[in-house]
């Protein structure tokens, strides 16, 4: 029960501060990134256009709540209901698998005694 308890108070608590970081920085930069003329960086932002929600959650899953991928997709100009949705799929996986390591971690040094 702890294990779940402890996940689901840390995916809340990854989601809000996801946001709050979303809405701070696109509130100082706006889409900064969009107007810059680079050419990786708009084939990104066009990969990210075509399937935002898909290509958000998957950098979830791989970064979960890395600051740079957060200042970067509200830099995106992104809106933030994608943004919303691709946060709450991307998350579980990774935060499961932290809960699962560090349970698995804490009864093999003895920390824990379940």
């Amino acid at each position: 029960m702890g294990q779940l308890l402890g996940g689901l108070v840390t995916y809340a608590a990854a989601v809000v501060s996801c946001c709050v970081t979303f809405w701070l920085i696109r509130a100082i930069g706006a889409d900064a990134l969009r107007r810059m003329d680079q050419r990786l960086l708009n084939a990104s932002l066009r990969r990210l256009d075509a399937q935002p929600i898909r290509t958000m959650a998957l950098a979830r899953v791989l970064f979960q709540t890395l600051p740079t991928l957060n200042y970067a997709l509200a830099l995106s100009g992104i809106g933030f209901r994608p943004y919303l949705l691709a946060t709450l799929i991307g998350l579980p996986l990774p935060i499961a698998l932290y809960c699962l390591f560090f349970g698995v971690l804490a009864k093999s040094l003895g920390i824990i005694w379940v």
